[in-house]
Protein backbone atom coordinates (compact mmCIF):
# COMPACT_ATOMS: atom_id res chain seq x y z
CA UNK A 1 0.00 0.00 0.00
CA UNK A 2 1.39 3.41 -0.94
CA UNK A 3 1.39 6.01 1.82
CA UNK A 4 2.35 9.69 1.45
CA UNK A 5 5.60 10.39 3.27
CA UNK A 6 4.08 13.37 5.09
CA UNK A 7 1.83 10.90 6.94
CA UNK A 8 4.87 8.88 8.05
CA UNK A 9 7.21 11.67 9.08
CA UNK A 10 7.59 15.33 9.93
CA UNK A 11 9.42 17.23 7.21
CA UNK A 12 10.99 20.65 7.53
CA UNK A 13 13.64 22.76 5.85
CA UNK A 14 16.96 23.37 7.51
CA UNK A 15 17.76 26.69 9.18
CA UNK A 16 17.82 29.72 6.89
CA UNK A 17 20.36 32.31 7.96
CA UNK A 18 19.37 35.97 7.81
CA UNK A 19 23.00 36.84 7.14
CA UNK A 20 26.20 34.94 6.47
CA UNK A 21 26.92 32.84 9.54
CA UNK A 22 30.32 33.22 11.14
CA UNK A 23 32.11 30.30 12.75
CA UNK A 24 32.37 30.73 16.49
CA UNK A 25 34.03 28.00 18.58
CA UNK A 26 32.33 29.45 21.70
CA UNK A 27 28.84 28.93 20.29
CA UNK A 28 27.00 25.87 21.58
CA UNK A 29 25.19 25.32 18.27
CA UNK A 30 26.74 23.31 15.43
CA UNK A 31 25.43 23.63 11.88
CA UNK A 32 25.51 20.91 9.23
CA UNK A 33 26.44 22.16 5.77
CA UNK A 34 26.90 20.11 2.59
CA UNK A 35 30.66 20.12 3.21
CA UNK A 36 30.04 18.20 6.46
CA UNK A 37 28.83 15.16 4.54
CA UNK A 38 31.42 12.58 3.48
CA UNK A 39 31.58 10.85 0.11
CA UNK A 40 30.00 7.85 1.80
CA UNK A 41 27.01 10.01 2.70
CA UNK A 42 27.71 10.04 6.40
CA UNK A 43 27.96 12.93 8.80
CA UNK A 44 31.43 14.02 9.87
CA UNK A 45 32.32 13.73 13.56
CA UNK A 46 31.42 17.23 14.70
CA UNK A 47 30.29 20.05 12.42
CA UNK A 48 31.64 23.53 13.18
CA UNK A 49 29.77 25.82 15.57
CA UNK A 50 28.35 29.12 14.42
CA UNK A 51 27.14 32.36 15.92
CA UNK A 52 23.44 32.48 15.07
CA UNK A 53 21.40 35.69 15.11
CA UNK A 54 18.30 33.80 16.26
CA UNK A 55 18.06 30.62 18.28
CA UNK A 56 16.48 27.81 16.25
CA UNK A 57 13.22 26.25 17.42
CA UNK A 58 13.60 23.11 19.52
CA UNK A 59 12.12 20.92 16.76
CA UNK A 60 14.90 21.98 14.37
CA UNK A 61 17.67 20.37 16.40
CA UNK A 62 18.82 17.19 14.69
CA UNK A 63 18.07 13.93 16.45
CA UNK A 64 19.45 10.43 16.13
CA UNK A 65 17.33 8.70 13.48
CA UNK A 66 16.67 11.84 11.42
CA UNK A 67 17.23 11.80 7.68
CA UNK A 68 18.84 14.69 5.83
CA UNK A 69 18.04 15.10 2.15
CA UNK A 70 20.50 17.33 0.35
CA UNK A 71 18.20 19.83 -1.38
CA UNK A 72 20.85 21.52 -3.53
CA UNK A 73 22.73 19.53 -6.17
CA UNK A 74 22.35 15.74 -6.11
CA UNK A 75 19.70 14.67 -3.61
CA UNK A 76 21.98 12.64 -1.33
CA UNK A 77 20.33 10.90 1.61
CA UNK A 78 22.09 11.00 4.97
CA UNK A 79 20.85 8.92 7.89
CA UNK A 80 21.84 10.34 11.28
CA UNK A 81 22.91 7.18 13.10
CA UNK A 82 24.22 8.80 16.28
CA UNK A 83 23.42 11.59 18.70
CA UNK A 84 24.49 15.04 17.50
CA UNK A 85 23.70 17.37 20.41
CA UNK A 86 22.94 21.04 19.76
CA UNK A 87 23.16 20.59 15.99
CA UNK A 88 20.92 21.96 13.27
CA UNK A 89 20.91 21.50 9.50
CA UNK A 90 21.45 24.43 7.15
CA UNK A 91 18.84 25.36 4.56
CA UNK A 92 20.72 23.13 2.09
CA UNK A 93 18.84 20.20 3.62
CA UNK A 94 15.33 18.91 4.06
CA UNK A 95 15.00 17.14 7.40
CA UNK A 96 12.79 14.06 7.66
CA UNK A 97 11.88 12.84 11.15
CA UNK A 98 10.04 9.53 10.92
CA UNK A 99 7.24 8.39 13.20
CA UNK A 100 8.80 5.20 14.66
CA UNK A 101 5.34 3.70 15.20
CA UNK A 102 4.90 3.64 11.42
CA UNK A 103 8.31 3.57 9.77
CA UNK A 104 11.87 2.99 10.96
CA UNK A 105 14.17 5.90 10.15
CA UNK A 106 16.93 3.65 8.80
CA UNK A 107 14.42 1.86 6.55
CA UNK A 108 13.02 5.17 5.30
CA UNK A 109 16.53 6.43 4.51
CA UNK A 110 17.18 3.27 2.51
CA UNK A 111 13.85 3.63 0.67
CA UNK A 112 14.68 7.24 -0.25
CA UNK A 113 17.99 6.07 -1.76
CA UNK A 114 16.31 3.68 -4.17
CA UNK A 115 16.45 4.40 -7.89
CA UNK A 116 12.68 4.93 -8.23
CA UNK A 117 12.68 7.72 -5.62
CA UNK A 118 15.96 9.22 -6.79
CA UNK A 119 14.56 9.52 -10.33
CA UNK A 120 11.52 11.38 -8.93
CA UNK A 121 13.91 13.77 -7.18
CA UNK A 122 15.97 14.30 -10.35
CA UNK A 123 12.90 14.94 -12.53
CA UNK A 124 11.49 17.48 -10.10
CA UNK A 125 14.57 19.53 -9.30
CA UNK A 126 14.43 23.18 -10.37
CA UNK A 127 17.29 25.31 -11.65
CA UNK A 128 20.03 25.02 -14.25
CA UNK A 129 23.33 25.69 -12.48
CA UNK A 130 22.42 24.37 -9.03
CA UNK A 131 19.38 22.09 -9.17
CA UNK A 132 17.21 22.45 -6.06
CA UNK A 133 14.74 19.98 -4.62
CA UNK A 134 11.58 21.46 -3.12
CA UNK A 135 10.17 20.20 0.17
CA UNK A 136 6.80 20.03 -1.63
CA UNK A 137 8.17 17.32 -3.92
CA UNK A 138 9.36 15.29 -0.94
CA UNK A 139 6.07 15.72 0.93
CA UNK A 140 4.16 14.48 -2.13
CA UNK A 141 6.17 11.23 -2.34
CA UNK A 142 4.23 8.03 -1.87
CA UNK A 143 6.03 4.97 -0.54
CA UNK A 144 5.22 1.28 -0.48
CA UNK A 145 5.48 0.50 3.19
CA UNK A 146 6.03 -3.04 4.48
CA UNK A 147 5.19 -4.05 8.04
CA UNK A 148 7.49 -2.91 10.86
CA UNK A 149 8.76 -6.48 11.28
CA UNK A 150 9.79 -6.60 7.61
CA UNK A 151 11.38 -3.15 7.95
CA UNK A 152 13.39 -4.45 10.93
CA UNK A 153 14.63 -7.40 8.86
CA UNK A 154 15.69 -5.08 6.04
CA UNK A 155 17.48 -2.80 8.53
CA UNK A 156 19.28 -5.83 10.03
CA UNK A 157 20.49 -6.81 6.56
CA UNK A 158 21.62 -3.24 5.88
CA UNK A 159 23.58 -3.22 9.15
CA UNK A 160 25.14 -6.60 8.35
CA UNK A 161 26.24 -5.32 4.93
CA UNK A 162 27.64 -2.17 6.52
CA UNK A 163 29.66 -4.26 8.99
CA UNK A 164 31.00 -6.44 6.16
CA UNK A 165 31.94 -3.34 4.16
CA UNK A 166 33.89 -1.97 7.15
CA UNK A 167 35.64 -5.32 7.60
CA UNK A 168 36.60 -5.44 3.91
CA UNK A 169 37.90 -1.86 4.06
CA UNK A 170 40.04 -2.79 7.06
CA UNK A 171 41.44 -5.84 5.27
CA UNK A 172 42.20 -3.75 2.16
CA UNK A 173 43.99 -1.14 4.28
CA UNK A 174 46.12 -3.85 5.94
CA UNK A 175 46.87 -5.41 2.55
CA UNK A 176 47.95 -2.04 1.11
CA UNK A 177 50.12 -1.37 4.15
CA UNK A 178 51.77 -4.78 3.82
CA UNK A 179 52.46 -4.26 0.10
CA UNK A 180 53.94 -0.80 0.78
CA UNK A 181 56.11 -2.17 3.57
CA UNK A 182 57.42 -5.01 1.36
CA UNK A 183 57.94 -2.76 -1.65
CA UNK A 184 60.05 -0.21 0.20
CA UNK A 185 61.81 -2.55 2.60
CA UNK A 186 65.56 -2.54 2.27
CA UNK A 187 66.99 -6.02 1.84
Amino acid sequence: MEIPIHKLAKLFSGHLFAKKAEQDPRSPIAVIFISDISDKETLQDRPATYDLATRPKAQHFIQKGDILIQAKGKARIIYVSRDVPNTIASSNFIVVRSDPNQVLGRYLAWALQQEKIQSVFEKNQQGQNMPTLSIKVVKALKLDLPSLSKQRKIVELLETKSNYDKLIQGIQAQYNKLIQTLAYQTS
